[in-house]
């Protein structure tokens, strides 16, 4: 059974954090509302140095032993990791890390729309710009690809020239019916998943796409009783897709999307195609969410069994932050609650 979790710090009344935290090695990196980013020990317990943004900015990415953030609007700053030193300061035109894509020297970033550019860390750079009808959410690449969900298209472009190499429409795959509104074409759900090259893509009416990254042909698919499909995610230690919607608990082999396990979840009470549920996140042994009654649950990846219930009384909304020993989880008060394994 998966190693039991205990409570090593509840949400502080200064806590105002913004954004979920980012794990590095030992060191949590945290912005707050004001616009201060600042590394901490990951028990959150020992500031260990704090840069200065401006309000609404801050967002961060790691990057070869260095923090990329954007303290004010057009601006890029390379910390060092250690220290929070300045090492370069560039200047980047409408460059964002709120929905980017870091990949070897690139930040594949969304520029005014309906655009796309990357940033090239060493030349200092946009190395290629492309036109895409990008929905807001996060992009999504490897060293070969980029995956881009627009309204009713998944569309593939190249990371490292930014050719367009296929689109693939989600029109009458996710064709589906509203009690309000009668007959609607389908659309995509948000970001696409990449791995074993595939794209992982929801869709509504409950379905989960995979399309190969090479040619953009369906692979495989999957329809759930649920209406939207949003909460899954790979594993990095088997071919295995962990699914969680309406109290089910499925896993699906990634590559040829058979189903290897799918239980019913006891004790939960949501369905989490409908958003009470934050994004699941998978340790060795668990899957762990948290509820929309603010409780953290550890869910055996094997057996589905709830082995944990940690009440924490304040909804999560995003992913939780998971390291080698803690967990962390921005709530919607903008507090941090970290657990930490016994």
């Amino acid at each position: 059974m998966p190693v039991p979790v205990s409570r090593v710090r509840l949400p502080q009344s200064a806590d105002d954090f913004r954004l979920p935290p980012l794990l590095h090695d030992d060191v949590a990196f945290l912005v707050s509302r004001n616009g201060t980013l600042g590394a901490y020990s990951t028990d959150l317990k020992q500031m260990l140095w704090s840069y200065t943004c401006e309000a609404g900015w801050g967002s961060s990415q790691v990057w070869k032993g260095h923090v990329l953030t954007t303290p004010s609007r057009g601006v890029l700053s390379i910390l060092d990791v250690s220290t929070g030193n300045e090492v370069e300061r560039q200047d980047v035109g409408e460059l964002t890390l709120t929905y980017s894509a870091v990949v070897g020297d690139l930040v594949i970033t969304p520029l005014a729309y309906p655009n796309i550019g990357a940033w090239h860390l060493l030349k200092k750079e946009f190395v290629w710009t492309a036109t895409s009808g990008w929905e807001l959410s996060f992009l999504t690449a490897d060293e070969d690809v980029l995956i881009v969900a627009e309204e009713a298209e998944c569309v593939c472009l190249s990371t490292q020239d930014g050719r367009e190499r296929w689109r693939h429409s989600v029109a009458e795959e996710g064709r589906h019916t509203l009690a309000l509104h009668g007959e609607r074409t389908g659309a995509t759900l948000g970001h696409a998943v990449i791995g074993h090259g595939i794209a992982y893509l929801p869709v509504t009416g409950g379905l989960l796409l995979a399309l190969d990254t090479a040619t953009g042909a369906l692979r495989w698919q999957y329809r759930t009783q649920s209406p939207n499909v949003r909460n899954f995610t790979l594993a990095a230690d088997r071919p295995e897709l962990y699914l969680l919607t309406e109290n089910r608990l499925t896993v699906l082999h990634a590559v040829t999307g058979n189903v290897l396990r799918d239980y019913a979840v006891q004790g939960l009470k949501h369905a989490a195609g409908d958003g009470p549920y934050s994004p699941i996140s998978l340790s060795r042994d668990a899957v762990w969410t948290v509820d929309a009654e603010g409780s953290l649950l550890s869910i055996n990846r094997d057996n589905a069994r709830v082995m944990q219930r940690l009440q924490y009384g304040v909804r999560v909304n995003e992913p939780l932050t998971i390291g080698q020993r803690s967990i962390l989880m921005l709530n919607a008060l903008g507090g941090v609650m970290v657990t930490e394994s016994r």
